[in-house]
């Protein structure tokens, strides 16, 4: 019974060195409901330094109900480097169609609705240890079913 988690070295911060709170409510849940915690030092962070966070009862769940983490080097950065915030109903989605969906309230987005890239080192891993990359033809979905691409980045 491991626990889903954003590892600690996750820790990006914001230009002006001020850490970028993970709300209290957010956090991953398995099938049975059972409670995941996001670590204090796991922080999400834009390419241009500006403002991420993660709204209240976001929830993290793959298709087949196993627990997903996310490795230390995995960031968040969008194409315009504008603000990214987690809005409700995006599924991610893998190039072998193996889906790792985001439940409602847990949708990443950018402020203008462009392109959201996750860079080359970031991979979702099961509980089990089976690596599931975030390939260049994955995809995210956003809530009026526009595209929103997620690209590797050199």
């Amino acid at each position: 019974m491991s626990r889903v988690s954003i590892l600690p070295q996750a820790m990006p911060q914001t230009a002006d060195m001020l850490r970028v709170s993970i709300l209290p409510q957010a956090m991953p849940q398995t099938a049975d409901m059972l409670r995941v915690s996001i670590l204090p030092q796991a922080i999400l962070q834009t390419a241009d330094m500006s403002h991420v966070s993660i709204l209240p009862q976001a929830i993290l769940q793959t298709a087949d109900m196993l627990r997903v983490s996310i490795l230390p080097q995995a960031i968040l950065q969008t194409a315009d480097m504008t603000r990214v915030s987690i809005l409700p109903q995006a599924i991610l989605q893998t190039a072998d169609m193996l889906r790792v969906s985001i439940l409602p309230q847990a949708i990443l987005q950018t402020a203008d609705m462009s392109r959201v890239s996750i860079l080359p080192q970031a991979i979702l891993q099961t509980a089990d240890m089976t690596r599931v990359s975030i390939l260049p033809q994955a995809i995210l979905q956003t809530a009026d079913m526009s595209r929103v691409s997620i690209l590797p980045c050199d």
